[in-house]
C-alpha cells in the first residue's frame, strides 16, 4: 500500500495500482474536471454524485476536492473496498458507499464474473470461473 496525492486528497493506494500511470501520462487528469464539477454544483446544488464503480475512491476524491454536494460511491470489487472505505473515511462524511456491483436490468440472470488486474476491475459476461452471487449486485 502506498499513500498517494489525488486532488486535494491523499489516498491509500493498492501497489501497482494503475493512477500513478496515468498521472505520468496526463499530469492533468485529476484538475481537468474541476470547473465541469463546480458548475453542476452551482446549477443543481441540491444534487448528489454518484460514483459508479468507483475503486478506491479516486474520483469521489477529486469531486470532493470541487462541490460539497453529497457523493455516493458504489464498488462491489473486494480487493479495492478496504482502499475506498479508507478513503471515504479520509474524504470525510459527504461520501457514503454502496458495496455492490451494479448492472444493467438486462443482465440480470446473465452469469457475471469479475475480473481485476493492474488497478481495475470489469464485469464480464459469461466465461470460466465461479459466477457473481446474485446478493452482490444493486
Amino acid at each position: 500500500m502506498r499513500r498517494y496525492l489525488f486532488g486535494k486528497t491523499i489516498l491509500d493506494i493498492p501497489d501497482g495500482h494503475k493512477i500513478r500511470e496515468i498521472h505520468r501520462q496526463d499530469s492533468l487528469y485529476d484538475r481537468a474536471f474541476g470547473f465541469i464539477l463546480e458548475a453542476i454544483a452551482d446549477r443543481a446544488p441540491d444534487s448528489v454524485f454518484l460514483d459508479v464503480g468507483a475503486n478506491i475512491g479516486d474520483t469521489a476524491a477529486l469531486m470532493a476536492g470541487y462541490v460539497g454536494n453529497p457523493i455516493v460511491s458504489v464498488e462491489g470489487g473486494e480487493e479495492f473496498l478496504p482502499f475506498l472505505r479508507s478513503n471515504a473515511a479520509m474524504i470525510g462524511p459527504q461520501v457514503s458507499l454502496i458495496e455492490r456491483f451494479v448492472r444493467s436490468e438486462s443482465l440480470r440472470g446473465s452469469r457475471l464474473r469479475y475480473n481485476s488486474g493492474l488497478g481495475t476491475g470489469a464485469l464480464q459476461v459469461g466465461g470460466d470461473g465461479d459466477a457473481l452471487d446474485e446478493r452482490r449486485f444493486i
